[in-house]
């Protein structure tokens, strides 16, 4: 599969493509600057997102989906022709690689989250997901948080997170060497 690293306009450009010529790829993005994704609707108060100048990225999740990309953050998107489990293969890989490093994750569903027992709570530190795109494709995006700041994702954010977000970075973790970890689900 055709993997390709690029910044987070190029990756939305590209993702759009194959899309509409309908082949087959893989988008990297290790976030150059803060970026958001969302599905149809207004999911951002759009004078505090245009603050930080951070683009938006529209994908075909449900309304009100939203996501906030930090700078060192690992963005994946798959597009292809038919279903595949992208999502929960990168997830396995990531999950064995970071409890192999001592660091205390699990996945639950399309989540990936942490558990550190000096925290009141789980954090949440990644998450996939997967749809039919109009063009009947199959779209997979997936995100790590390797940095993330609570104080802007509250003031961006319409609704109110599901989860509290953490980051991976806080253990040593880059997305350079998570990417290394889960790249060979994606050849």
């Amino acid at each position: 599969m055709n993997i390709q690293f690029l910044t987070a306009e190029d990756a939305f450009a590209e993702i759009a493509r194959l899309e509409q010529e309908r082949e087959e790829g893989v988008v990297v993005n290790i976030a150059e600057k803060m970026w958001c994704g969302c599905g149809a609707g207004d999911a951002y108060h759009e004078k505090v997102r245009a603050e930080y100048g951070a683009p938006v990225f529209h994908g075909v999740y449900r309304p009100e989906m939203t996501d906030i990309i930090f700078p060192g953050d690992l963005c994946i998107a798959e597009v292809s022709r038919k279903p595949k489990m992208t999502g929960h293969q990168v997830f396995r890989a990531a999950w064995e690689y970071l409890t192999g490093r001592g660091v205390p994750v699990n996945i639950q569903g399309s989540d990936f989250i942490l558990f550190d027992l000096s925290m009141k709570q789980p954090l949440k530190i990644g998450s996939y997901g997967a749809t039919w795109t109009d063009n009947k494709m199959f779209e997979t995006t997936i995100h790590f948080s390797i940095n993330a700041d609570r104080d802007i994702i509250e003031r961006i954010r319409r609704e109110k997170p599901e989860m509290i977000r953490g980051e991976l970075g806080s253990y040593g973790v880059t997305a350079d060497e998570l990417w290394e970890a889960v790249k060979t689900t994606m050849l």
